[in-house]
């Protein structure tokens, strides 16, 4: 037998068996959530940016402008905190936090009354869902190994998460092309910086519709196949996103691009557990069946 329940043949599939090679999906995982917790609190305590969901909870309440500061500053030391302990031992009490403070983050950037807002809040899908699938994929305490259907519904969780965040994207990309905006000046800087001074705008234009184009060609891909290709287009396409802040702004966007590895780290935690925990089998080739025709009897 070629399946995981070798050892268990009349055990449910479903129930019993544990994907081969997990804790490599576990590992990416687990960077993934260390990074983007890292970038969230290096965001705060060296660039000094205000905290959108601690200004969220508590503007409406009339606290001061000090204690805000103050108590933002607590939540990036315990994000420092909590994305060494991920890295190190995932336990699902700190990991849900992790979750819940990235989905606050996201309710706060979709009331701002910004520009493109709704499409800023989409493109965070990924941040709330890695948490939630390295929980199901590594669960603490108590120690519960990870099982066929968990993992499966952490790559499917991912998938949806990544294709959300991708759309969103690829339509900030168009709209800003054409009406200006954050990702337009971030790929202006990054032009600039390639020496191409006097053609920055006309470039970052005509760069910035391809990458929302193959943004939301690539979610689509990834919602429609199980393409390995596809999967990992993926992972290169969220670098290269990811990588837009730093490349744009210096070390002044350094934290947000860790803040968005996971739109790089979701789809390579996918790949991998496809080429280390999934076998695909050959395509069978089935000919028609005819019935046999009957001879003509000749009296």
């Amino acid at each position: 037998m070629n399946s995981l329940s070798e050892t268990d043949s009349g055990a449910n599939p479903f129930e019993t068996p544990q994907p081969r090679r997990i804790r490599l999906t576990q590992g990416v995982l687990r960077v993934v959530v260390t990074l983007q917790c890292l970038g969230m609190a290096t965001s705060r305590l060296h660039l000094h940016h205000a905290d959108q969901f601690c200004e969220f909870l508590l503007q409406s309440r009339n606290v001061p402008a000090a204690q805000i500061a103050s108590l933002s500053d607590l939540v990036a030391y315990g994000l420092v905190i909590g994305g060494v302990l991920t890295l190190l031992r995932p336990i699902t009490l700190v990991l849900l936090l992790i979750a819940a403070y990235h989905g606050g983050t996201i309710l706060a950037t979709s009331v701002a009354e910004t520009p493109f807002v709704h499409l800023d809040a989409a493109a965070q899908a990924t941040q709330v869902i890695t948490p939630v699938a390295l929980l199901l994929v590594d669960f603490w305490p108590p120690r519960v190994k990870p099982t066929l259907v968990m993992c499966l519904a952490a790559t499917t969780l991912l998938k949806f998460a990544i294709a959300i965040s991708f759309i969103a994207l690829g339509c900030l990309c168009l709209e800003q092309a054409r009406l200006g905006g954050p990702l337009l000046e971030m790929m202006q800087e990054a032009v600039r910086k390639s020496g191409r001074e006097l053609l920055a705008r006309d470039a970052a234009h005509s760069l910035l519709i391809p990458l929302g184009v193959v943004e939301i060609g690539m979610a689509i891909a990834l919602l429609t196949s199980r393409s390995r290709a596809a999967m990992a287009g993926c992972s290169l396409v969220g670098l290269l996103a990811a990588f837009l802040p730093t490349l744009g702004a210096g070390m002044n966007g350094y934290p947000e691009s860790l803040r968005m590895v996971s739109l790089a780290g979701g789809p390579v935690a996918i790949l991998i557990f496809h080429l280390t925990s999934v076998r695909e089998q050959p395509p069978i080739y089935l000919p028609e069946r005819r019935s046999a025709m009957r001879k003509p009897v000749i009296h």
